[in-house]
Order: structure tokens, then sequence, then C-alpha cells
């Protein structure tokens, strides 16, 4: 069976981080999952590893970033601004997508416009969410690949 690496879940809700945890475990896919409570946490997770500070055992940085907009400190948006600027980002498999409550057109087109976003998932994660995320991986969703 193919797995993930890790995926990163960016969010300051605890409760959709314990969803979207869920929901990846239940797969059995993915080998870790980190968390983050805001892009600024995340973006030190980044940076962090790129000055080798963090004992990552392998499994940083992550195949994927499941990302929500709304939060404190430093919101999905400016996460992907910010993570844009490192110099190893373009060498990364990195996929990015939103996972957000908002279904305001102008964050959606914001997503869309974005070529480090890949997709945009509404609230909360789900099965159809992990059928999205295989298929942008290129993962097959049953069985081995």
């Amino acid at each position: 069976m193919q797995t993930v690496n890790s995926i990163l879940i960016v969010d300051d809700n605890n409760s959709d981080v314990f969803i979207t945890s869920y929901y990846l475990q239940e797969t059995g896919k993915v080998e870790h999952i980190w968390s983050a409570s805001d892009g600024e946490e995340a973006l030190k997770h980044f940076e962090e590893h790129v000055a080798g500070m963090v004992d990552d055992l392998g499994y940083f940085p992550p195949t994927a970033v499941i990302l929500d907009i709304n939060m404190p400190r430093m919101n999905g948006f400016d996460f992907v601004d910010e993570i844009a600027k490192l110099d190893y980002i373009e060498t990364l498999p990195l996929l990015i997508v939103m996972l957000s409550s908002s279904h305001q057109d102008r964050d959606i087109a914001k997503a869309e416009a974005n070529p480090l976003i890949a997709d945009y998932f509404f609230k909360p994660f789900g099965d159809e969410h992990i059928e999205r995320l295989w298929a942008l991986l290129d993962i097959e969703a049953n069985g081995s690949n």
C-alpha cells in the first residue's frame, strides 16, 4: 500500500484538527501527522527544519499541508505567501489544500488564483476530502498502488 510520509494540519480549532486527523489516520496511509495552531507556528516548523533544529525522524517537511484560512497571528493566505519565500520550497513535493468554513467567493477565488494552493475544501473534513486528497497526491484510494 502506498503511503504519505506526513501531513501538516494548520488550524486553530482543535475540533477540526481532531476530525481531520481522525479521517487521515483511519485510512492507514499517513505515516505521521503534524499540527500547528496558526500559520506562524507552521512556518516556524519549516524554518526550524531548514536550520537543522528539528529532529523530525524524516517526517518533515510534510508531503501535504491542510490549511485553514482564518487563524490568529498569521492566516492561511499569509502562510502561503511566507512559505513561497523559502528558497527550498520549489524543490519540495509539497501539496497545499485550503480547508475552510468560508464559502465567500473572494476566498475561493484567491485560493484558486494562487499556484501553490492545489484545492479548496469546505469544513468539516470527511470522506470526500480523503478521495480528493489522494487524487491530488496520485495515491490509489482503495487498495495498493
